[in-house]
């Protein structure tokens, strides 16, 4: 949710295009969850089939507004939902005659070869050869999401992850507290050139929705 948030402010504000790779959930997932952050509809109203005739006509305005933003800034807002499985080769290979501004996947635990017994290593390569199609490849802000240990709050698997990247944003909120508050406790844990510090956002799961 915070991604696809931060996908549709870049497209929106940013005037970038964007591609969001989903390896976790399937195109019509994809497209109902911004639909509810697009136009504050309660997100069950997807889920149980309980859209009226004013949510839709509400969808399509929205979605055609959407649309016609990348048409007048020359850009395109782009999801993918891969049904089989692909390697981070596969994926930057398959996005990069497109020239996207920002390139989202969710999330590189997914991707094919990451069931191996030397799991660290494969997602320390991942952010890797991430970081060299960023530079040198595409010229292209590519963000990585990637999963915390529920327990310890640390990075699953991987100190190579936070090695390689040059910002990163970290947070957990599987602790009850912080779900009654509905806020989203944020670390940046680290910052190339820049400041290391946290923030929330106010989390509307409800409307797909994190802002601040």
């Amino acid at each position: 949710t915070v991604a696809m948030n931060l996908s549709v402010y870049l497209y929106r504000k940013s005037n970038k295009s964007v591609c969001r790779i989903s390896l976790e959930m399937d195109e019509e997932q994809e497209t109902r969850r911004l639909a509810s952050h697009l136009t504050k509809i309660p997100f069950n109203k997807f889920k149980e089939n309980k859209l009226t005739s004013g949510d839709k006509h509400k969808i399509k305005e929205a979605f055609r507004l959407f649309s016609e933003h990348g048409q007048n800034h020359g850009i395109v807002y782009t999801t993918i939902s891969p049904t089989r499985a692909m390697s981070i080769d596969d994926v930057y290979r398959m996005i990069k005659p497109f020239s996207y501004q920002i390139v989202m996947i969710d999330y590189i635990g997914l991707l094919a070869g990451m069931d191996h017994e030397s799991q660290w290593f494969k997602l320390s390569e991942v952010a890797a050869v991430s970081k060299r199609f960023s530079r040198e490849g595409a010229k292209c802000l590519v963000v990585i999401l990637a999963q915390l240990d529920d327990t310890t709050d640390k990075l699953r698997y991987s100190k190579g992850i936070k090695e390689h990247a040059d910002t990163m944003w970290q947070w957990n909120y599987t602790k009850q507290e912080q779900r009654e508050l509905r806020i989203l406790p944020i670390r940046v844990e680290k910052d190339r050139d820049g400041e290391v510090f946290n923030f929330e956002l106010a989390e509307r799961y409800d409307i797909m929705t994190a802002e601040n």
